[in-house]
């Protein structure tokens, strides 16, 4: 689970159960449900085509399809930034891969850093994985990573909840940049298409900004 895009799985609290509930509003066609899948559970779906829905919150490059050749693909819904994160104390600035030698790199497990695997590989840095990226920032207040890979939404939203805002510095270049879209299947092109023409509509796009920004300060 991601915060603030699911907060509590139990609760169907966070950002994209407040979106099926904005798609809900102005349309009454289909019911739209949030529902969590696990990452390889949804890649087998996909690759055997039984995904019964679509997939929000994803990036064209995940699936390898940079063209939108293999799927559909909507406008993006969202913005966000990976950044490479360290404690206040000890800031960390990024300034090209030699900036990374010698250091000790969280990350989430089961995801792909470019830049960061390679030298891993050749040993030039020490990987450290862990599930959430709630468990790097703990980490970091403990110093026990020199930096951390975290999503710019996910940090703004867990330092607000946990009162950590200052504690930690934000290297000026970030690791990655990406927008995040709702994907379907081709044999889902009927949902597809109403949350497209959703996605067209003025009102929508101004509560899902809005719903953001909510996040940022919970």
């Amino acid at each position: 689970m991601k915060a603030p895009y699911i907060v509590d799985l139990s609760e169907q609290t966070g950002l994209y159960f407040d979106v099926a509930d904005v798609f809900n509003r102005y349309q009454h066609q289909v019911t739209f449900q949030t529902h969590f899948l696990p990452r390889k559970r949804l890649d087998k779906s996909v690759e055997d085509a039984s995904l019964d829905g679509l997939v929000m919150g994803v990036n064209p490059i995940w699936f390898g399809d940079l063209k939108h050749e293999k799927y559909l693909w909507t406008s993006p819904i969202f913005e966000d930034t990976d950044d490479f994160v360290s404690f206040h104390k000890i800031p960390f600035e990024y300034e090209g891969e030699t900036s990374l030698h010698q250091k000790t790199i969280g990350g989430i497990l089961g995801y792909k850093y470019f830049g960061v695997d390679e030298l891993a590989a050749k040993d030039l840095l020490t990987r450290v994985n862990t599930n959430e990226e709630i468990h790097l920032l703990d980490m970091l207040l403990k110093q026990r990573l020199d930096v951390a890979i975290v999503s710019r939404s996910t940090r703004q939203y867990l330092e607000a909840k946990n009162h950590w805002l200052g504690l930690f510095h934000v290297s000026e270049i970030p690791h990655d940049r990406y927008t995040r879209h709702i994907m379907a299947l081709r044999s889902r092109n009927d949902e597809f298409e109403i949350v497209a023409k959703l996605l067209e509509n003025e009102q929508v796009r101004r509560e899902l900004n809005l719903l953001s920004y909510k996040y940022q300060s919970p």
